[in-house]
């Protein structure tokens, strides 16, 4: 969902608040709920970038490369960062990959890392998987495997812990973990 906007949110920031981690942790969920709490905008870079390259991200990226996957969740990075007022944004679990973007991020918006186990992430996309077989293709192929999810993550959590706060989502529902997004760290800004 882009651009959700209640015009009389409960309060205002000066900079976008990007929420990032990986597949399975909850970010979309915890940002859109962040958003409907407070009334402030709210972009999914990931969805979004589906819908401007006309398919799923698995599909894009093996009918594209990542590259072209990337210049289309860039794009519309770009739009959520400069949008006013300042919203909430959902960054990909690989929106970070990229040091162009990773510049952005960190330049222009607070930061905000969703931290979970591998045990948690395994039992969420094993659910996540059941309902939605091709997700998180080309990333994990085939059934699911710890090593692969383990893997991935040791790839792309040094990037997800450069964030300005780091919150440990435990086995915590998307609701619960923007209450304390809300609290501890939009109460700040």
């Amino acid at each position: 969902m882009d651009g959700y906007y209640d015009h009389h949110p409960t309060l205002s920031i000066a900079r976008p608040v990007a929420l990032v981690g990986f597949m399975g942790a909850g970010v979309s969920e915890t940002a859109y709920a962040v958003s409907a709490r407070t009334g402030l905008t709210f972009t999914d870079v990931e969805r979004l970038a589906e819908h401007q390259g006309g398919g799923s991200r698995g599909r894009l990226v093996v009918q594209e490369g990542e590259a072209a996957w990337r210049r289309h969740e860039r794009a519309v990075l770009e739009a959520a960062l400069r949008r006013t007022p300042a919203g909430v944004i959902a960054l990909g679990d690989g929106s970070l990959l990229e040091p162009a973007a990773r510049m952005m991020v960190r330049s222009q918006a607070t930061t905000v890392y969703l931290r979970a186990d591998v045990d948690t992430l395994m039992r969420r996309l094993t659910k996540e998987l059941a309902a939605a077989p091709t997700r998180y293709f080309p990333w994990l192929k085939g059934p699911l495997q710890r090593r692969a999810v383990e893997a991935l993550l040791a790839e792309r959590e040094p990037w997800y812990r450069q964030a300005d706060f780091v919150l440990d989502v435990g086995d915590s529902r998307p609701l619960t973990v923007a209450g304390r997004v809300v609290s501890e760290i939009l109460a700040s800004s």
